[in-house]
């Protein structure tokens, strides 16, 4: 594990469900070339069933981010997954 990673959290969300959330850095292949700008940080939530969000959080969030204030992010957050088969 690099000094960047952090151990994924678990959050109990607003609707009773518990996420697993995860932070990343944007991906310097995804940025475009030349760009000077700073690297954005995601917040990643994955829950037991496969789905997935995705928020982009303030830098200060990976280390002292509240459970509320993860949940806000996760309410606002892109779905990047469906539920699959029901």
């Amino acid at each position: 594990m690099n000094a960047e990673q952090q151990p994924p959290r678990r959050v109990r969300m607003s609707d009773g469900t518990v996420w697993t959330v995860e932070f990343q850095h944007e991906r310097a292949q995804l940025m475009r070339r030349g760009s000077e700008r700073e690297r954005r940080l995601f917040a990643f939530f994955r829950d037991d069933r496969g789905q997935m969000r995705r928020a982009v959080v303030s830098e200060d969030a990976k280390s002292g981010a509240t459970d509320a204030e993860l949940r806000r992010a996760w309410e606002g957050a892109e779905r990047l997954s469906p539920a699959g088969p029901r």
